[in-house]
């Protein structure tokens, strides 16, 4: 018998919408490297393969450029399931920006994964004066989105901020934090203004968050 590795990796699509999809698994490049021996895949190396004992480089990349919105994951390895023979010592250390080193024992069959998750968007804002430098605060924004309840409206905190979906997180009068977003395309309505001004007509309709 001879010491095996096989690669894998998961994505957590739970921020995704049905407009803003995520990622699949194959649009990032998992790889294994003992010297001169690299073993790779996109999303999966497939079935187990031969490498050396000792020290193996494990790295996962993708050229997506939405791959920019999932959370880095860790390198978990454990003995390739239905494995048979000697007790198992194989071991991999901390993971780095998708990187991270695993020491073969023995004839140990290993198998690795890596879960990237996609990262809740953010929105902020702000409510001017006509000068366009002075904030107002007191003002409240009907907020629609992906998964937004109809008629939710985001009331501007001062001081402390409430907890919760669709608070605003900012306790500066007149700027707006929202954050937990779900991928898509967000707006917002002024519902109502600050004493003594009108509210601002129009909807203003923000870059869709992926």
């Amino acid at each position: 018998r001879i010491p095996t590795i096989q690669l894998n990796k998961n994505v957590d699509n739970s921020q995704a919408s049905d407009e803003a999809p995520g990622l699949s698994v194959d649009q990032w490049t998992v790889e294994a490297q003992s010297g001169d021996v690299t073993r790779s895949g996109q999303g999966t190396t497939g079935d187990p393969l031969s490498i050396p004992q000792g020290e193996v480089s494990l790295s996962e990349t993708s050229d997506n450029p939405e791959a920019a919105g999932y959370g880095p994951g860790q390198w978990a390895c454990q003995e390739t399931p239905g494995t048979n023979g000697e007790s198992y010592s194989s071991a991999v250390g901390a993971t780095t920006d998708g990187e991270a080193t695993l020491t073969v024992n023995n004839q140990d069959r290993v198998t690795c994964d890596i879960t990237n998750i996609a990262q809740p968007g953010s929105l902020t804002w702000k409510k001017l004066d006509a000068d366009g430098t002075t904030l107002l605060g007191g003002s409240q924004w009907t907020l629609s989105g992906p998964g937004v309840p109809a008629g939710t409206r985001v009331t501007d905190c001062v001081d402390t901020c409430a907890s919760g979906p669709y608070e605003d997180q900012d306790p500066e009068p007149g700027r707006f934090s929202l954050t937990g977003l779900t991928w898509g395309t967000y707006s917002i309505e002024e519902a109502a203004a600050p004493a003594g001004y009108t509210p601002a007509t129009g909807t203003f309709t923000f870059t869709q968050i992926t």
